[in-house]
């Protein structure tokens, strides 16, 4: 059995698991994950088809475009940050690199913190890095894997704002735990006590916007910046577009407290509407 089927056989598994958890424990990750997933079996699938079983070209040639994406998407991301934060210190919450044989993480994973840090410049800093490990299950031929979702938890996450200090704001690179509304960090008076003052989110993924889209409004808004994606369909057969501009609208839509009215006034059906 070739690598490329184990992979597609794990993620139709990883599919159907977290189409399951949307449809029965109301977890809005499951959606985008299960979709994800999905995409990549076909674009996997159609791979082997047209290649004779595939080959480790086609896969690099897949993964160099999805690197190229990823780069200018968060590279957007952090120049919006940099705009909208000038001068911020910021304490990145991130999952634990996956290194390969050589130790070094996937082209994709590095092709993300690149754009990232170059879209930031020199005027925000990354002040403390957090990196969650996934721990491996103690007998794997028995199952039991557990994945981020599953272990990052409003306490977790609560733990973690009050292990540093002196930050202003914190850059999610994965998403909110999946009982969000049950941390500390919503409540002000988290921060009075800490005699800290509230530091702002900075979301690379949120499955969750519709539940946070109230968190952009107001004098002080607590989020400044969100990347969600765009809603279209992914047209994974056309080559990386020749404009990084239209490569990231293509995917990707960025939410501001300055344009959050009139984004989900123009796309209705992305936050919920009927």
């Amino acid at each position: 059995m070739s690598i490329s089927v184990v992979i597609m056989v794990a993620l139709i598994g990883l599919m159907i698991w977290a189409n399951g958890k949307y449809k029965t424990k109301g977890a809005m990750w499951g959606k985008p994950v299960a979709a994800l997933s999905g995409i990549i079996v076909i674009i996997m699938a159609f791979s082997n088809i047209l290649s004779g079983g595939g080959s480790q070209i086609d896969t690099d040639k897949y993964l160099d475009k999805e690197a190229r994406y990823q780069h200018t998407a968060y590279k957007f991301l952090g120049q919006e940050i940099a705009k909208q934060m000038p001068g911020a210190k910021i304490l990145m919450i991130k999952e634990k690199d996956h290194l390969d044989a050589e130790g070094k993480p996937n082209v994709v994973t590095k092709a993300k913190m690149d754009g990232f840090k170059e879209g930031l410049g020199s005027d925000v800093e990354i002040k403390y890095t957090k990196e969650i490990s996934v721990p491996e299950p103690e007998n794997p031929e028995d199952g039991g894997f557990q994945d981020l979702y599953q272990i990052f938890t409003a306490k977790m996450f609560d733990d973690i704002l009050t292990s540093y200090d002196g930050y202003d704001a914190i850059f999610m690179m994965i998403d909110l735990p999946y009982d969000y509304k049950e941390s500390t960090y919503w409540d002000p008076s988290t921060w009075e006590d800490l005699e800290q003052k509230q530091p702002k989110l900075l979301l690379s993924q949120a499955s969750y916007i519709n539940d946070i889209l109230p968190g952009f409004s107001g004098k002080d808004p607590i989020i400044k910046v969100a990347m969600i994606g765009s809603g279209k369909k992914y047209q994974w057969r056309e080559p990386y577009p020749s404009d990084d501009k239209v490569a990231f609208d293509s995917r990707w839509i960025l939410l501001t407290p300055d344009n959050v009215q009139n984004v989900v006034s123009e796309n209705p059906k992305r936050f919920g509407a009927k």
